[in-house]
């Protein structure tokens, strides 16, 4: 008949392998490794202390950064940036649902998921982001565009116009 076709192969490997690098893996992996238990055991154990890491011992956690944005959500006021008052939140920029995403529905979907998590986020922190400000937490893809996406961006891509 023929060989068989694997379509989207690559995203399923790539997000394979995001999946493999994360810090709950590594847990699992070390935990089953070195105690010498069952994988289910060593699910809850790591499970268990990432979330003792994130919530006693990091000021933030994995995959989160500090973003300056406009402080205050009733803040839609017409006036000059530099005149609205900022503050810095917490964002997650790499979150575990992103890779789901990726490998089943794709890259654009991964990132407008980002985009949307991410005013979740700012939203819950009473806080709006910027568009100029919040542009470099979304990674560009390398394909089909000839400038630059923003002038502080090396990369090249198709969605930002």
């Amino acid at each position: 008949m023929g060989r068989p076709m694997f379509f989207r192969q690559r995203i399923l490997t790539q997000a394979a392998s995001l999946e493999a690098k994360s810090l709950f893996n590594y847990l699992v992996s070390e935990i089953k490794a070195r105690r010498e238990v069952s994988l289910e055991e060593a699910i809850l154990i790591a499970r268990d202390a990432q979330n003792y890491l994130e919530e006693n011992l990091l000021n933030r956690a994995p995959g989160q950064i500090e973003f300056p944005a406009i402080s205050g959500r009733d803040n839609h006021q017409k006036r000059s940036r530099a005149a609205q008052a900022e503050r810095l939140i917490k964002l997650t920029v790499v979150a575990e649902e992103d890779i789901e995403l990726m490998a089943e529905f794709g890259v654009v979907a991964m990132q407008k998921g980002r985009l949307f998590r991410l005013i979740e986020e700012a939203w819950a922190q009473d806080a709006i982001l910027d568009g100029l400000k919040a542009f470099p937490c979304f990674f560009c893809r390398p394909t089909a565009r000839s400038g630059p996406c923003w002038p502080g961006c090396g990369t090249r891509a198709s969605f930002c116009r």
